[in-house]
C-alpha cells in the first residue's frame, strides 16, 4: 500500500471533542464577564476562580490542538512521501519479470485514490478530487466514494472555481462561498460546500490538473493551508510523472517482446508464402493501419511488382494484382530501396497515389508508411501501410516496419538460396530434368498415395545403347545434345501428371502413374519406338541411337523404392548384342519379357 490509511471516524471524534471544549471555553468567558464582581461571597469568588481556571485550561487545550492538527498534517505529508519514496513504484525496484502482467492503470486508479483519502483526512475535509485536463477538465478520482456522484464527470474551463485555478496556475482559498456570489463548478446537485482548497498540479512545467478539498463548514482551511496543499500536489506531480515512466517503459518492453516473437516466426517460416504471412501478421499486431500491402517483385526485370497479401479495406488492390514499378508510392519504395513515411498523401492539390499514376482514389488515404524487403541491395519486394487519418503512423513506427521489412528480406534471401541448393540438388544440369534423387523421392510420395487409393503406377527406365560409342566417336558435346534429346522427347511423350528424370550416365527414368503392369508395357515399346525415330544433324553428319527400357510396377514388382528399381534395372540388363556390337531389335520390356 502506498498510502497510510486513516481513520475518518477517529477524526470526526477529535472534531466533536473540539467543539465542545470550544463551547466550555466560550461558557467560561461569558460566565467571568457577567458575574458581579463586587461580591464578597465565597462561593461567587471559587465559582469565579473555577471560571478563571477553566477558561485557561480550554485555550491551551484548543492551543495545543491547533498546533497538534498542523504537525498532525506535517507527520501525514512526510509519511505519505515516505512512503512513496519506498514504494513499489520507484524506478530501481521494478521487476522486469512481472513488467508483461503489470497493469498500470489499475495502480495508477488505486494510488490516486490512496492518496485522495490521505489528503481528505489529514485536512479533515468533506471530500477530495483531482481533475485534469484542458479546455474540458475530467475527473480522475475523488473521495469519499458516498460523495463521487456529486461531481460532474467532465467540466468546461469557464469562470468557475477549477478553471481559475487552472488558469492562473495559482493555490486559490475560499473560505466561504456565502462571500462571493460564486457556486463551485465541479457539483452536480446542490451540495452542502461552503469552503474549498484547491491548488493546480504541473507537469512539463504547465498546469494540466487541479486538486482540491472542500468542506461543508465555514473557514476549515487557512492560509497556512496552503503550502502543504502544494506540497500534497507536487507530490502527486512526481507520482505522476513516475507512472508514465512505467507505462511508457511496459509499452516499449510489450512492444519489443512483440516484435522479437514476430521476427523469430518469420525469421523460422520453411515457405516464401509462410514468410508474407507472418509479415502480415506482425504489422496487424505492432501498428494500427486500415491496408497492409505487401507486394513481391514479379521477376528478374524488377519492373513490375504483384500484391501477395492484402489486409484491412478492400478496393481494386488485392492478391494477385499486378502493376508497374514506377507510378505510385510502393513503386518509389522499391526503386529508391529506403523506408517513406507520409503524413499526408495529399497536399496543395496534389495527390501521391499508392500504385497507378491515374489512381482515381484521392482523399481516401491519407498517411503512408512504406519499407523495402531487402537485405542490402538486394531488394524482393515492398510493406505498405496506408490510413484514412492523417499523421497516423511515427517514426517509432518506421523503425518497428523497416525491422519487419529487413527480417523479411533475410528470410526471402535464406529461403530462395535454399530452393535454389535443392534444385541443384534435385536437377541435372545436362539436361534440366530432375535427377536420381528427385526419382527416388517421386517414388516414395507415389506408393503413399497408391496404398491410400488402392492404385498401380509403374516405373520405366531407358537406356540408350552404345552411348559411350558416341561420345568416342563424335564428341562429348554430341553425347549431351544426344541426352538432351532423349530428355525432352521422352517429357513429350509422357503426361504432365507423370515424371521423367535423368536416372545418370545414359540412362533416364519414367514414373507412369496409374497403369497396371500390361498396360506399362504397351506405354514402353511406344516410347521406344518414338525416341529411335530421332535423326540428330551433327557436324555435316547424322546420329541415330537404339533404346531398351525395363520396367517394373507397383505392387506386383515390390513395395518400396529400392524393389522397384531393382526390378526395372534386371529386366534392362537382360538384353543382348550383335558379335559386331549392333544392337538387335530385341529390347527386355518388363519383367523377363522380351518384345
Amino acid at each position: 500500500m502506498l498510502i497510510p490509511e486513516h481513520k475518518s471516524s477517529d477524526s470526526k471524534r477529535e472534531r466533536i471533542s473540539t467543539i465542545g471544549v470550544g463551547l466550555l471555553f466560550f461558557t467560561s468567558l461569558i460566565l467571568l464577564y457577567f458575574m458581579p464582581s463586587s461580591s464578597d461571597s465565597i462561593y461567587l469568588s471559587l465559582f469565579r476562580i473555577m471560571a478563571a481556571l477553566t477558561l485557561f485550561g480550554c485555550g491551551m487545550l484548543l492551543l495545543v490542538r491547533s498546533n497538534r492538527s498542523k504537525l498532525n498534517r506535517e507527520v501525514s505529508l512526510k509519511e505519505l512521501t515516505r512512503k512513496f519514496s519506498s514504494s513499489s513504484m520507484s524506478r530501481e525496484e521494478i521487476d522486469l519479470t512481472k513488467i508483461p502482467d503489470y497493469t498500470a492503470e489499475q495502480e495508477y486508479s488505486s494510488y490516486l485514490k490512496l492518496f485522495l483519502e490521505s489528503l481528505s483526512d489529514t485536512f479533515v475535509a468533506r471530500s477530495a478530487a483531482f481533475y485534469m485536463g484542458g479546455s474540458t477538465m475530467s475527473i480522475q478520482a475523488a473521495v469519499p466514494d458516498e460523495e463521487f456522484d456529486d461531481f460532474h464527470k467532465e467540466i468546461a474551463m469557464g469562470e468557475g472555481i477549477l478553471g481559475k485555478i487552472l488558469q492562473t496556475g495559482k493555490t486559490i482559498l475560499v473560505k466561504s462561498f456565502n462571500e462571493i456570489d460564486e457556486v463551485p463548478d465541479y457539483l452536480s446537485d446542490s451540495a452542502p460546500v461552503k469552503s474549498l482548497l484547491g491548488t493546480p498540479v504541473y507537469y512539463s512545467q504547465k498546469p494540466f490538473g487541479v486538486l482540491f478539498v472542500d468542506s461543508s463548514a465555514e473557514d476549515s482551511f487557512g492560509d497556512s493551508d496552503k503550502k502543504l496543499m502544494e506540497r500534497f500536489a507536487l507530490l502527486l506531480e512526481k507520482t505522476i510523472s513516475q507512472l508514465e515512466y512505467i507505462f511508457n517503459f511496459h509499452g516499449r518492453l510489450h512492444l519489443i517482446s512483440e516484435l522479437h516473437t514476430s521476427l523469430l516466426s518469420i525469421q523460422r517460416a520453411k515457405r516464401i508464402e509462410d514468410v508474407i504471412n507472418y509479415a502480415s501478421v506482425a504489422c496487424r499486431s505492432l501498428i494500427e493501419s486500415d491496408v497492409i500491402t505487401i507486394s513481391l517483385i514479379k521477376d528478374s526485370q524488377k519492373d513490375t511488382l504483384k500484391i501477395y497479401s492484402t489486409e484491412g479495406t478492400k478496393d481494386n488492390y488485392v492478391d494477385g494484382v499486378e502493376y508497374p514499378v514506377e507510378g505510385g508510392l510502393h513503386g518509389y519504395v522499391f526503386s529508391k530501396n529506403s523506408s517513406v513515411l507520409i503524413p499526408e498523401s495529399e497536399e496543395d492539390g496534389y495527390f501521391k497515389p499508392r500504385f497507378l499514376s491515374d489512381e482515381k482514389i484521392s482523399g481516401e488515404y491519407h498517411s503512408y508508411l512504406g519499407v523495402p524487403i531487402s537485405i542490402g541491395d538486394e531488394i524482393y519486394g515492398v510493406i505498405g501501410l496506408d490510413s484514412v487519418s492523417p499523421a497516423k503512423y511515427s517514426d517509432r513506427d518506421k523503425a518497428v516496419l523497416t525491422s519487419i521489412g529487413t527480417m523479411t528480406g533475410q528470410a526471402i534471401s535464406r529461403l530462395k538460396l535454399l530452393i535454389e541448393k535443392r534444385s541443384q540438388n534435385l536437377y541435372d544440369k545436362t539436361t534440366g530434368l530432375p535427377n536420381i534423387k528427385h526419382f527416388k523421392e517421386s517414388i516414395e510420395k507415389e506408393i503413399i498415395r497408391a496404398k491410400r487409393y488402392e492404385e498401380k503406377f509403374s516405373i520405366f527406365i531407358i537406356d540408350i545403347d552404345n552411348f559411350g560409342k558416341i561420345n568416342k566417336k563424335y564428341s562429348q558435346l554430341a553425347g549431351d545434345l544426344v541426352l538432351k534429346t532423349v530428355g525432352q522427347q521422352a517429357k513429350q511423350l509422357i503426361r504432365e501428371s507423370d515424371t521423367v528424370t535423368r536416372y545418370g550416365g545414359d540412362e533416364f527414368s519414367l514414373v507412369i502413374l496409374g497403369v497396371s503392369k500390361e498396360l506399362a508395357i504397351e506405354i514402353a515399346e511406344r516410347v521406344r519406338k518414338d525416341l529411335e525415330k530421332s535423326v540428330l544433324e551433327y557436324k555435316e553428319d547424322y546420329i541415330t541411337f537404339e533404346i531398351a527400357i525395363g520396367v517394373s510396377t507397383y505392387p506386383d514388382d515390390g513395395e518400396t523404392p529400392d524393389a522397384l528399381i531393382a526390378k526395372a534395372d534386371k529386366a534392362l540388363i537382360g538384353h543382348t548384342q550383335s558379335k559386331g556390337g549392333k544392337m538387335e531389335k530385341k529390347f527386355i520390356i518388363g519383367s523377363d519379357k522380351k518384345v
